[in-house]
């Protein structure tokens, strides 16, 4: 790995470490904001606290790869799903949003957190095997919070605008 490369990776990783409580408040925001009254919900509330909590896990877990300027280990299996496969992107592309507005970090780390996070960690949420899990997921939400099915997909449905969306 070249030194440029090494130096680009570590100063988004110092970027993630100094920006992380303002981040987690933007997806936890962003999550609430889309779940609406339905956050309410104590079964749903504790998903969103799971959910950041991961969101969290995860950021942490790419951040320490960043420093050390290498490529991660694959995170499968160490994140339990609490919502859809698309919020953990939504959340995901939040993060990378906020990276490219912030002027503190240079446009070519901006490039080098872009990339890590798209190909560890939303890539990875667009797979087969996580379409099933959310199968599971859906069903066990819906039968937690006491609610049909679909009526908990109306309310988790991505294809519905953000209210932080411009």
């Amino acid at each position: 790995m070249d030194v440029s490369h090494l130096s680009r990776s570590v100063e988004a990783s110092l970027w993630l470490s100094a920006n992380r409580e303002k981040l987690m408040a933007t997806v936890k925001e962003l999550i609430t904001c889309k779940l609406g009254k339905l956050s309410k919900s104590p079964t749903v509330g504790d998903r969103v606290e799971t959910f950041c909590q991961e969101v969290g896990f995860a950021l942490d877990w790419i951040e320490n790869y960043m420093m050390a300027g290498k490529t991660p280990v694959s995170l499968a299996g160490r994140l339990t799903n609490v919502l859809p496969s698309k919020y953990y992107i939504r959340a995901f592309q939040a993060i990378v949003a906020e990276a490219h507005k912030d002027r503190d970090l240079s446009a070519r780390s901006t490039e080098e957190l872009t990339g890590y996070i798209e190909r560890f960690l939303m890539e990875p949420f667009s797979s087969e095997k996580t379409w099933e899990e959310l199968d599971r997921t859906l069903d066990r939400a819906a039968a937690e919070a006491g609610v049909d099915r679909d009526e908990l997909i109306n309310f988790l449905d991505p294809a519905k605008p953000f209210p932080l969306d411009k």
